[in-house]
């Protein structure tokens, strides 16, 4: 029998990592026999793919909820709390808000840019950066090659802190945008 229905490995795969929790891939072998049993016949690669796709939708499903939750009870939201990845995420979700559409780059290899932002025909690379300290002239650097690789009209840098002066040189003399915590605020403030 040709097993062609996504809907049950769908299904399958959720209660899969339901059950398992943090420790899916330590009982992968276990879910791939599960599969064989019901007739479902699908590559390893496939299974591990779908696994890893399905725990970054969850957990960017979880992270928008808790987006959700802080932005009714009229908290602020704290960038500084966040990982590098929700830090992206959050900006992902301002940008959509502001209108724009909102793709991600990789989260290694993405060649100085972690969005690509399209509205009215322009491109625009965005670079996130969730410091604790000044972010420096190398984000400069790289937000200025992104534009180039990704054939971008411009290009903005987003911090949850402060810029150094050289970055902010840098920076004017590139027409590239810089986004610290305060503008960062008042963007939010404004959706």
């Amino acid at each position: 029998m040709i097993w062609n229905n996504a809907t049950i490995f769908n299904e399958y795969l959720k209660n899969y990592i339901e059950y398992t929790g943090d420790n899916y891939s330590s009982k992968l072998l276990e879910f791939q026999n599960f599969l064989n049993s019901k007739d479902i016949k699908l590559s390893n690669n496939y299974i591990k793919q779908s696994i890893r796709e399905y725990v970054k939708d969850e957990e960017y499903r979880q992270f928008e909820n808790k987006l959700e939750s802080d932005k009714s009870d009229g908290s602020e939201v704290e960038t500084s709390d966040m990982t590098g990845i929700e830090f992206e995420s959050y900006l992902g979700k301002v940008y959509e808000s502001l209108g724009y559409t909102v793709e991600f780059t990789p989260a290694s290899n993405d060649y100085g840019a972690d969005l690509i932002l399209s509205k009215f025909g322009q491109t625009t690379v965005v670079q996130a950066k969730r410091y604790r300290s000044p972010v420096g002239v190398k984000a400069v650097q790289e937000i200025i090659a992104a534009i180039k690789h990704y054939k971008a009209n411009d290009g903005i840098i987003v911090t949850n802190s402060t810029y150094t002066n050289n970055a902010i040189k840098l920076a004017k003399e590139n027409n590239i945008q810089l986004v610290d915590a305060n503008e960062l605020k008042k963007l939010i403030k404004n959706l």
